[in-house]
């Protein structure tokens, strides 16, 4: 494993005390391997910069760009690889469900989700 691709239901998890994952959250950042680098894809970044309430979003968005190592986004380098990873995936997924598969496989790094139809994808 390279890193950690973090999806938006963990990210709103673990900087929202209120959520109902937010201590399963906590509990996976501690098991984190610390060394290991910290992916966002720039979808994640849209997804969280929607969220309705104003200083949650404004706490995700923040934190988000202080952890993050690295922004990945869906290059035209990458597109090719992207469109032939697409084609060998379940029509179920949704867009960025499999933009954040194909990130976690060509980067080798474990996808933090708590979207269980996109763990069952993983």
């Amino acid at each position: 494993m390279n890193g950690y691709i973090l999806d938006s239901s963990f990210l709103s998890a673990f900087f929202n005390e209120s959520d109902v994952n937010h201590s399963k959250a906590k509990d996976i950042v501690k098991r984190m391997n610390r060394v290991l680098p910290i992916l966002i894809p720039s979808v994640v970044f849209a997804e969280i910069s929607r969220i309705p309430v104003k200083s949650l979003r404004e706490r995700v968005v923040y934190n988000c760009l202080n952890i993050v190592d690295m922004v990945v986004y869906l290059e035209d380098t990458l597109l090719e690889e992207y469109l032939d990873f697409s084609k060998r995936m379940t029509l179920r997924s949704t867009a960025i469900d499999s933009m954040l598969l194909f990130f976690s496989f060509f980067y080798g790094c474990k996808l933090v989700t708590f979207d269980k139809g996109l763990r069952r994808l993983v």
